[in-house]
C-alpha cells in the first residue's frame, strides 16, 4: 500500500496567530511576523504528529492510494471517493465503511478527500489545544539536543487519547 498526499493544508488555515499568543510572543516591534515561517513549520510537524498517532486526518486534504481490492483506506474519517482506477481505466467499485472493493485482482488507486475538519476553527477545542500545545513543544525545545524527537508531551497525549484507533486481535497468536 502506497499513499500520497496530494494536497496539503493551505497556509491561510494554520493558526499562526494563535500559536503566537500562545507562546506570548512579543509584538509592536517591527519584527510582527518574522518568525511566522517557523511557527507554520511547527504547526504542520504538530499536525503531522498528531494525526500519525490517531490515523485521523484533522484538516480535510486529498489523498492517493495504492491498494487491492477488499483494503481498508489508510487514513480518515473518510469525506468523500473521488475515483477509483486501474491504470487510469475508472473501475466500479462498492464501499463499505472505509473498505473498497472492486471486480479485480490489480492494484487500485483509489483518490479519496478525508478530515475532521474543513479548518482549524473547526476541529474539536481539545484537539486545537493538542495542536497548539506539541507546536509550542517544538518551539520551545527546537535546539535541545538532548531532545530526540520521541517523545509526546503528556499533555498532548491525554487531549489525543480518546480520539486513537483501538485495534483488537481475536486472539490470533504468532
Amino acid at each position: 500500500m502506497m499513499l500520497v498526499e496530494e494536497t496539503t493544508v493551505d497556509d491561510a488555515a494554520l493558526p499562526v496567530a494563535a500559536l503566537g499568543a500562545f507562546l506570548r510572543l512579543g509584538s509592536g516591534f517591527g519584527t510582527d511576523g518574522l518568525q511566522d515561517d517557523l511557527l507554520r513549520a511547527f504547526l504542520r510537524a504538530a499536525l503531522a504528529a498528531i494525526e500519525g498517532r490517531i490515523n485521523k486526518i484533522l484538516i480535510a486534504r486529498s489523498f492517493a492510494q495504492q491498494m487491492t481490492s477488499g483494503q481498508a483506506m489508510a487514513v480518515g474519517p473518510l469525506r468523500a471517493v473521488l475515483s477509483v482506477t486501474v491504470d487510469g481505466t475508472a473501475q466500479p467499485y462498492a464501499l463499505a465503511g472505509t473498505t473498497i472493493t472492486a471486480p479485480t485482482t490489480a492494484k487500485l488507486t483509489v483518490r479519496y478527500d478525508a478530515g475532521l475538519a474543513d479548518d482549524f476553527a473547526a476541529l474539536p477545542a481539545d484537539l486545537q489545544q493538542a495542536v497548539l500545545m506539541l507546536a509550542a513543544h517544538y518551539y520551545e525545545y527546537r535546539q535541545d539536543p538532548a531532545l530526540d524527537g520521541a517523545c509526546m508531551p503528556f499533555g498532548v497525549s491525554a487531549l489525543t487519547e480518546r480520539y486513537r484507533t483501538l485495534r483488537l486481535s481475536m486472539g490470533a497468536r504468532t
